[in-house]
């Protein structure tokens, strides 16, 4: 039996004081039922200030499923802005930046 792909999703991260005291993730289990479905094994991704625990993850994983949410600033793909573009998310940089690096 081949071992099923590990597959990380972003969550989205809720602020302070939304339902703790401190940062918190949320996650439709939609997605989770959508990786396990297509016979990948899905993982949430941590969150927080450790790009170096992002980055490792990223590379003991198969695939990346980043869902929709805030919008991810161009500087984490190294692109530029287009007009009429969205303010980007300051909440997600540090998944985004340790996935687009590696």
């Amino acid at each position: 039996m081949t071992k099923p792909p590990l597959i990380l999703i972003s969550p989205s991260i809720e602020a302070e004081g939304v339902e703790f005291s401190d940062r918190s993730i949320s996650l439709s289990e939609a997605y989770q039922r959508a990786v396990a479905a297509a016979g990948g094994l899905p993982l949430t991704m941590p969150m927080g200030d450790s790009r170096q625990l992002v980055a490792e993850c990223v590379r003991q994983a198969d695939g990346i499923l980043i869902t929709g949410g805030d919008d991810i600033g161009p500087s984490s793909t190294k692109t530029a802005s287009r007009p009429g573009s969205a303010k980007p998310s300051t909440r997600r940089p540090t998944a985004v930046n340790a996935t687009c690096a590696n």
